[in-house]
Parts: structure tokens; C-alpha cells; sequence
């Protein structure tokens, strides 16, 4: 084996490595962008005066984890902040604190965001 034939070889092997470590790469880091799991709370609270139409201030948390840890924690932090069940015909959850607050679940699921659980 010549010297300039060694020398491809092992460009070669290099440029395979490096080919196998960038798949790695973009398969992890989209694996992580879009098999994330939780929970998403809306929160959005009403003018003093006003229509229900007229939203003033909308603020989102999220609790990543796998749905039963999500849900725990988001439930914990909606006790803790004294918001209560409002039972809808729909599946849909929705929390109220006063008469002008409301919170509102939302479900990710493989970086979909639905309404009801997956």
C-alpha cells in the first residue's frame, strides 16, 4: 500500500466519522425539539370593565415532564394559587380565581399542543 493510498483511506475513515456524527447530532438534537412532553397552563385575566371578548394580559407556564408528572405539578401550582375547577360540558379544563381570572390546560405531545390528553 502506497503512501497516497494510506492517506485516502484515512481521509475516508474521517470523513465517515464525521458524516456518522453529524446524523447522530441532528437526530438528537430534533429528537429534542420535538418529543418534548408537558403540560401548558394559559393564563389570561379580563379588564375590570369590559366584554369576555376583551382580553387584557395572557401569560403561559410549562411543565415538562411525562403527562402524569406535568399534571401533578401543574395541578399542585393551580391549588397553591387558589384556582377552582369549572366543570364544562367539553373535555376541555379550565380554572377560574375571582371573577376575572381563568386558566386553561393545554397538553404537548411530540411538540403538538392540544386541548384534551393525548
Amino acid at each position: 500500500m502506497t503512501m497516497a493510498n494510506l492517506t485516502l483511506a484515512l481521509v475516508f475513515l474521517f470523513l465517515l466519522v464525521a458524516l456518522f456524527i453529524a446524523i447522530f447530532n441532528f437526530k438528537y438534537w430534533k429528537r429534542r425539539a420535538t418529543c418534548s412532553e408537558g403540560v401548558l397552563l394559559v393564563f389570561y385575566c379580563y379588564p375590570p370593565i369590559g366584554e369576555k371578548d376583551n382580553i387584557q394580559a395572557v401569560t403561559v407556564r410549562l411543565f415538562p415532564g411525562t403527562p402524569a408528572e406535568a399534571m401533578d405539578s401543574a395541578y399542585s401550582f393551580l391549588d397553591e394559587n387558589h384556582y377552582k375547577y369549572i366543570n364544562t360540558a367539553s373535555r376541555v379544563r379550565l380554572f377560574c380565581r375571582g371573577n376575572k381570572e381563568m386558566a386553561k390546560i393545554f397538553f404537548l405531545h411530540s411538540g403538538i399542543v392540544r386541548e384534551t390528553m393525548p
